[in-house]
């Protein structure tokens, strides 16, 4: 099939949006040779990162729709977007959107987050 695969793995995940279900499936391939623990462990790391981070980025944050596509500037905002989100986090704002909503109006308590 492929030089160097180790493996080939179908993960079907299933999840709630509201009250409906939404189902999809996923194939990777893999150098490793395949043992279900690590790997199941890899996947869910990586989908763990992804909707802690990317996916707060992306739709909350709207990163996609950023005009700094390329080099230092996009590099620069993405740092700073994750910079807010830990901040958020740290303190407390499990919801991000009503966070920023909250901090918006707040200085004070903005400019507490720098002591």
């Amino acid at each position: 099939m492929w030089e160097g695969a180790g493996s080939v793995i179908r993960v079907k995940r299933s999840s709630n949006r509201g009250s409906k279900l939404v189902e999809s499936i996923s194939y990777y391939l893999c150098s490793l040779s395949p043992k279900s623990t690590t790997l199941a462990s890899g996947i869910r790391g990586h989908w763990l990162i992804e909707n802690q981070l990317h996916w707060v980025k992306d739709v909350i944050l709207e990163e996609d729709l950023s005009p700094q596509k390329s080099g230092c500037s996009a590099r620069n905002f993405s740092i700073l977007k994750t910079w807010v989100l830990t901040l958020l986090r740290i303190h407390g704002f499990a919801g991000i959107k009503a966070g920023i909503s909250y901090l918006s109006n707040n200085l004070k308590y903005i400019l507490s987050f720098c002591t």
